[in-house]
């Protein structure tokens, strides 16, 4: 069996199931021992540092033998992805998936963005298998909750796992742009996510609420032309949380029981990102207009017309 280091240099067999990842970096893996903890915080590198990821042991392992490492451990086969257009209600959806003692949900975890970079799909999928690692008795099911830019490797993840449903969370542009305006999300930080990233090429101003448009259009038009191939569902944020029982369950082909139900209701009526219980209320953000990017604007129109049964009349602008 591969072997790998510790920090303090000296080495300790391969991790086992009550490891998890938590970084990767210069071609290895950084793990840290979770034990049986279950995942509760909004996001998963919130878990990780809860988890006391400074001060606790830690093994690193070379990103070539994670195939083998996840291998090695009895993992979850994942039940849905959930892909979003940011700002929309995919933390609220992470949250509920993974409310039931059965359920694991991982959220947008570092390790698997640095892995969608290297456009491998058996590492993708070995590190879908290491991060869904089954580490208390009764787990059943996997949820994966990606950043909003890994709808733009919606063919990677098809080919990885091309049985495995998935969704697509979008919400009115005019809003999500009003929610970024109060806080940017670091997709829309061009040192990070230059214009290239987003297939652009040169822009003159990468910056302000143009240039959140342009993302948001290039993020919506990835997502709708995913549900034209299949295999996915469109969700609008205005349908949350009801839809994630009505709709994202059943695609997801979820069935559950009443204990189950029953986490899933008390998570839905929680604000998924407050510090402490507070109700969920769809937010009502100021709407901004899209900056005339009709490119956006039509994108999610057609969203809008996957996501809405062929009764319902079209929704109010607001």
């Amino acid at each position: 069996m591969a072997v790998c280091a510790s920090m303090n240099g000296t080495t300790d067999a391969a991790p086992g199931p009550e490891w998890m990842p938590a970084r990767v970096r210069e071609g290895r893996v950084e793990w840290v021992r979770l034990g049986a903890a279950p995942l509760r915080q909004p996001f998963y590198e919130m878990d990780v540092r809860m988890a006391g990821w400074a001060d606790r042991e830690r093994r690193v392992t070379r990103l070539e033998d994670l195939p083998a490492h996840a291998a090695a451990v009895p993992a979850l086969e994942p039940s849905g992805f959930v892909f979003h257009m940011s700002r929309c209600g995919s933390t609220l959806t992470a949250k509920v998936l993974g409310a039931p003692e059965s359920h694991l949900a991982v959220s947008e975890a570092p390790p698997l963005d640095a892995v969608v970079r290297r456009r491998d799909p058996e590492l993708l999928r070995a590190m879908v298998r290491a991060l869904g690692r089954v580490r208390r008795p009764g787990q059943a099911r996997l949820f994966v909750k990606l950043d909003c830019w890994h709808i733009l490797d919606l063919a990677l993840f098809r080919e990885a796992f091309p049985e495995t449903p998935w969704v697509f969370l979008h919400r009115d542009p005019g809003e999500v742009l009003a929610s970024h305006a109060r806080e940017a999300g670091v997709q829309m930080v061009a040192e990070y996510f230059p214009p290239a990233f987003w297939g652009l090429g040169k822009v003159e101003r990468p910056f302000g609420p143009a240039w959140q448009a342009q993302v948001l259009g290039v993020i919506c038009r990835a997502g709708l032309n995913g549900l034209k191939l299949g295999g996915g569902l469109a969700v609008n944020y205005r349908e949350l949380p009801e839809a994630l029982f009505g709709r994202v369950l059943p695609h997801f082909g979820v069935r559950a029981d009443a204990t189950d139900l029953a986490a899933m209701r008390d998570a839905s009526r929680l604000d998924a990102k407050a510090p402490s219980p507070t109700a969920f209320r769809p937010r009502q953000e100021k709407h901004a207009e899209a900056i005339g990017d009709e490119r956006l604007l039509e994108a999610y129109a057609a969203l809008e017309a996957l996501s809405r049964p062929a009764s319902a009349p079209p929704p109010p602008r607001p």
